[in-house]
């Protein structure tokens, strides 16, 4: 059996190494394709997260808001049309109650005018979304029955949250 030198020692030393160092760096290389492709993934996931914490802001904002009004159900739409428009006629007002969230009811109020001035009818419009908690108008219906216009026929759908106690 020959004795390896001290020089021969070295190399073969420095080859393991060299090899080792290789075969360490083919698998870093490895975990780095698939380590790319889940950090996108977590970076999409926290956008995700973000976002849903900005909503989360915006909707606790709002609740804090409707929370500090004085009363926790908007005013009847009626009483605001007998304010803003005295001797106009409503021919017809239907109201729908939703469940929303517990403890939240959501209220829709389909207010139709037989004959009306348009102009009128959007001071009621406005008058009621100026309200606290506000109405908010979510279809608007026009149909004039005058060759001149802005007098006719109109159907107004509102809607509000109101706080169940």
């Amino acid at each position: 059996m020959k004795r390896l030198t001290g020089k021969q020692t070295l190399w073969i030393a420095a080859f393991l190494i060299l090899a080792i160092g290789l075969a360490s760096t083919a698998g870093a290389l490895r975990n780095l394709r698939g380590s790319r492709s889940r950090f996108a993934q977590t970076l999409r996931e926290l956008q995700a997260l973000q976002d849903i914490e900005n909503g989360l802001s915006l909707y606790l904002g709002a609740r804090a808001a409707f929370d500090a009004l004085p009363q926790p159900k908007p005013s009847d739409p009626r009483e605001i049309l007998v304010r803003v428009l005295p001797g106009v006629r409503v021919d017809e007002a239907k109201e729908e109650r939703l469940e929303a969230a517990p403890g939240w009811t959501l209220r829709r109020k389909e207010v139709v005018f037989g004959t009306a001035s348009f102009p009128k009818v959007m001071e009621f419009v406005e008058a009621a979304e100026s309200q606290r908690p506000p109405w908010r108008m979510i279809r608007c219906s026009l149909r004039a029955t005058s060759p001149d216009g802005g007098i006719g026929q109109a159907a107004i759908v509102l809607e509000a949250l109101e706080k169940t106690l």
